[in-house]
């Protein structure tokens, strides 16, 4: 896909703390449309937190270009 860009290992930023992706997570049975897609995002401590696709959205949007 030449208009896309991979979201593993790149770095963005949420209240000032840098992440890193590095895991992406499908619920196939989740309770809503909204709970369906996680990323796993790593903490400079190697802590992996699991944030919502729609929650990462406007940040992906912001800081990932081409």
């Amino acid at each position: 896909m030449q208009d896309a860009v991979s979201l593993i290992g790149k770095t963005i930023s949420i209240d000032e703390l840098n992440y890193v992706v590095v895991k992406v997570f499908f619920v196939p049975n989740a309770v809503s449309k909204h709970h369906d897609l996680y990323f796993g995002l790593q903490k400079a401590d190697n802590i992996v937190i699991n944030y919502s696709y729609e929650t990462l959205l406007p940040y992906f949007k912001e800081q990932i270009k081409l």
